[in-house]
């Protein structure tokens, strides 16, 4: 069928995926930055490799050896290019402007504080999904598409600290700063709040506009890591409580769901993606 007639033909949907994996493969064989690439071109490649990471996954019984030679030749290369740009380009990120969008994590806070000095008044939140990497996001993504909320979504990607730790990477995200300005707190995560509110207070925002939870979607969750039923799980009413309070103007909350999900994964990336999928569908936060 023509391109142009494609929107109002159904599909096999498999068939798509499978071509769909093809052409993804073939142009990031071809469009795979270098050692000196802009850190743009790193992002606009990390979402394609997501997205080709997704299928591969989906598609494995389908795959035919050739092209899973292929993939996996073309997964060492990314890591071997992107461990040199690393070295010689990584250190330029920290001090870019976080607009017109965020670089690095800890931007974000300065990016959200722009928002909201652009409209005055307006409620913001962070949701910090912990340990979710991009493919699982880009399931995240094709699961609200499906269910069409009419949401307006603006996506970018940003830089974590290195190295990757939730002390380090996370707490320099809610900080609003490089982790070389809280030293104090490199083993712990118990600073976060702190941290987040002395951000505000900056912008001049009451402390009892602030609001901070941590450690959400645990509750359903087993000991191992794997989902509880439907009616085992017991829903975290703080948040509702939080966001229902008007005097609050910013929030951050942090979901650990899939970050606990990760820890008790003995499946690899293709047991993340059921897992994740089945999170997403009971649309439980």
């Amino acid at each position: 069928v023509e391109g142009w007639a494609q929107v109002g033909v159904e599909s096999d949907e498999h068939a798509f995926d499978v071509r769909r994996h093809s052409g993804l493969l073939t142009h990031l064989e071809k469009e795979l930055p270098g050692a000196e690439a802009p850190h743009r071109e790193w992002m606009q490649f990390a979402a394609a490799w997501a997205e080709l990471t997704v299928l591969h996954h989906r598609l494995a019984s389908a795959l035919n050896k050739e092209t899973v030679d292929r993939h996996r030749a073309l997964h060492l290369e990314v890591e071997a290019r992107f461990a040199k740009w690393m070295a010689m380009r990584y250190h330029t990120l920290h001090s870019l402007p976080f607009l017109p969008m965020p670089t690095m994590v800890h931007h974000i806070p300065n990016y959200l504080a722009a928002c909201r000095h652009q409209q005055p008044g307006c409620r913001l939140a962070l949701v910090v999904v912990d340990g979710l990497a991009l493919d699982q996001w880009t399931l995240i993504r094709e699961h609200w598409t499906e269910e069409s909320h009419g949401w307006s979504v603006t996506e970018n990607a940003a830089f974590a600290w290195v190295p990757t730790l939730t002390a380090i990477s996370r707490q320099a995200m809610l900080a609003g700063t490089a982790p070389q300005f809280f030293p104090g707190s490199w083993q712990t995560t118990s600073q976060e709040s702190a941290h987040w509110l002395r951000f505000w207070r900056k912008q001049n925002l009451h402390s009892a506009s602030v609001g901070y939870l941590r450690n959400l979607g645990v509750k359903a969750l087993r000991d191992d890591g794997s989902l509880l039923a439907d009616d085992e799980v017991a829903l975290e009413t703080e948040v509702e409580e939080l966001l229902g309070n008007g005097q609050i103007q910013v929030a951050a909350l942090v979901v650990n769901t899939v970050d606990n999900i990760m820890h008790g994964m003995q499946l690899g990336t293709a047991g993340m993606h059921q897992q994740v999928n089945l999170w997403l569908t009971r649309h439980r936060y």
